[in-house]
């Protein structure tokens, strides 16, 4: 019952986003819907919401509040071109700041221009941010160390700069598109993502305690201010193992990724690149399948399509019939976790 309540609730943002030309946002709460049109929907959904509620969002732009300050669900259409044909790209015209009371927000599908931003020594925990492009980078910064935010999941994103976890143990960065990581410590885990060289920053910038696992590395320049980590079934394309100040078990050295990825290309060009590997089987990381975003404990999803129900295709009459009925055709599918 709740999985067809979801898709009807598809149906509806699709037809009247992209039928009538009216950006509609539905807020989900307690088992009722709520739907905001006008000039700032998402901003109207977001000061009517309580913590727990869900926010939907169709594929058009929206203005974003500057601090997001609740523990909410924020779901988009999705951000693939050929996954968004039928309900176009939920894009955010802004970063935003993400503040203390939003243990367990769950953000997900949405084109991002700009940086999220965790606000500066604040707790956070339970975070998961998963199948976003976010045109910018994800910073957890802060000086408190004895107020760490923990358990924050950064999944399948598609991110054009850095995450930098400054504030945070436990952080887990699995399966995205990135520049590099800076400032982890305290059991970060980094694996099976693909790191794009960047001729201006070091791809890792002070790390410690951190495993990295079953990644593919463009070393560029190599790495500033880098220990006590562990490299387990990574490539790098110039050796790094002669450097004592890490662990290295098992690694690919020698291997430049545009000779293992069918098409590499920076974060920028995603809709063009191409990450799956030529021979998978050639690169098995320590999950016992292939190493890269499409392996791992969490394989990204094609098309990077959120969880929800989700419009895959439509037809519209543009006209009713005779006797007022309006024909509509919509293939809906879900992703899944």
């Amino acid at each position: 019952m709740k999985l067809k309540k979801y898709i009807l609730l598809v149906l509806f943002l699709g037809i009247f986003s992209f039928s009538f030309g009216q950006f509609r946002v539905a807020l989900h709460h307690a088992g009722t819907t709520s739907v905001f049109a006008g000039y700032s929907p998402f901003i109207d959904a977001y000061a009517a919401s309580t913590p727990g509620d869900t926010i939907y969002l169709p594929g058009a732009s929206f203005s974003v509040p500057p601090i997001i300050d609740k523990r909410l669900v924020i779901m988009g259409t999705g951000i693939y071109p050929d996954s968004t044909t039928a309900t176009g790209k939920t894009y955010f015209n802004s970063g935003f700041t993400i503040g203390e009371n939003t243990d367990s927000i769950h953000i997900e599908g949405i084109y991002i221009n700009g940086s999220i931003t965790f606000d500066n020594d604040t707790k956070i925990d339970k975070v998961l941010i998963r199948r976003n492009y976010i045109n910018g980078s994800i910073s957890i910064q802060g000086t408190n160390t004895s107020n760490y935010s923990d358990k924050i999941e950064i999944r399948e994103n598609i991110i054009s700069g850095y995450v930098i976890g400054h504030h945070t143990i436990n952080l887990k960065v699995f399966n995205n598109v990135l520049n590099g990581v800076n400032y982890l410590h305290s059991n970060a885990w980094i694996a099976n993502n693909i790191f794009v060289w960047n001729s201006y920053q070091y791809p890792f910038n002070n790390v410690t305690e951190t495993l990295f696992e079953n990644n593919i590395i463009e070393w560029g320049y190599g790495y500033n201010v880098v220990y006590n980590n562990t490299f387990i079934k990574n490539t790098f394309n110039s050796d790094p193992t002669g450097d004592a100040s890490n662990n290295y078990s098992s690694n690919f050295i020698g291997i430049a990724p545009s000779s293992i990825v069918v098409n590499y290309l920076p974060p920028l060009n995603f809709a063009t690149a191409n990450y799956h590997l030529v021979n998978p089987t050639s690169y098995i990381g320590t999950t016992g399948n292939q190493i890269g975003i499409y392996g791992g404990n969490s394989p990204k999803k094609e098309g990077l399509v959120p969880m929800n129900p989700h419009i895959i295709s439509k037809t519209i009459a543009p006209q009713t019939t005779p006797t007022g009925d309006l024909n509509i055709n919509i293939q809906v599918g879900a992703q899944g976790n």
